[in-house]
This record gives structure tokens, sequence and C-alpha cells, in this order.
């Protein structure tokens, strides 16, 4: 079989240019970031918005300015950078594994155009000030990170003894 070089370089250059249509994969669980190559993060029309329906769980929602996104990955990390927590199985994306946890992360299930997620993630560990971390990702070369600081604020209970 004889290969010549325009077929080995057409194959070298397609497997540079591919992106990751279902999911981020997990080397991308510490940064959090593609690693596309030229990738730039220069957009600024994707937002993180948070609903606490109880001191546990959080409704996270990511969405755009008319301007559609195809992938994305996040997380929900503790003062130290530790991810914690685990998210609820949705259908708009898929859990991750990621430092040997299942669902403590979640990305795209596919390359298709989104206006928006939401997930729910649960609170596992009682931890009181959060950091939610993102990456849209909205073509091949653009993308966004995202950070949002959040405090759960639980009541506190007062008994009354008779």
């Amino acid at each position: 079989m004889h290969l010549n070089l325009s077929t080995v370089l057409l194959a070298f250059a397609v497997s540079l240019c591919s992106s990751h249509p279902n999911g981020a994969p997990s080397k991308s669980c510490k940064s959090l970031l593609p690693k596309h190559k030229h990738i730039r993060y220069d957009e600024t029309s994707a937002r993180i918005e948070t609903h606490i329906i109880d001191g546990d769980t959080i409704n996270i929602k990511i969405s755009t300015n008319n301007k559609p996104f195809k992938g994305f990955i996040l997380q929900v990390r503790d003062e130290n950078e530790n991810v914690i927590g685990t998210f609820e199985e949705g259908v708009d994306y898929k859990l991750m594994k990621c430092h040997h946890v299942t669902g403590n992360s979640i990305t795209h299930k596919n390359s298709h155009y989104k206006q928006e997620i939401v997930a729910q993630w649960n609170n596992q560990g009682g931890l009181t000030n959060l950091i939610i971390k993102a990456v849209v990702v909205f073509d091949y070369k653009h993308a966004q990170e995202l950070e949002e600081n959040v405090i759960l604020d639980y009541p506190q209970v007062i008994q009354i003894y008779q």
C-alpha cells in the first residue's frame, strides 16, 4: 500500500482541527480550557445565573445574549479550587468524571447550537463559599471563561426549650 504525501497531510490537518462534539475531555478538568488550537477567549455574551433552591441545591444557568454556543464545561469549586458537589443528570448535558468523582462536572452532549443550559447542583459538604466556573465555546476559535462567587447563607435554627 502506497500513501502519497497529500493524503498524509490531509489526515494530519483533520486531526489538528478536531473539536470535542461529544463533550469536553477529562484532561480539561483542571483548567476547563478546551485546548483548541488558536482559540481566543474574547467573547463576552455568556453569563451564569444562580437560583438557590435550598441550602444544599442550586440551579445554575448558562445563557447568552442572542449568540448561541456549541460547547461548555461547568464546575463548582471551593475556596481552595477543589471541585466539589455533584450535578443531577440532565437532558441537555452529560456528567463528567473529574478527579475520580463522577458527576462533579458537566459538559455538552453534542455540538448543536444552544441558547442556554440549566443544571441542578447539590452541595454535599455543607460549604458556604462557592465558586462556579465555566468555559463556554461559541465555535472552534472563540470562547469565554466565566466565574461567579456564591455565598450560601444557612438560616440559623433556634430551639426554644420549655
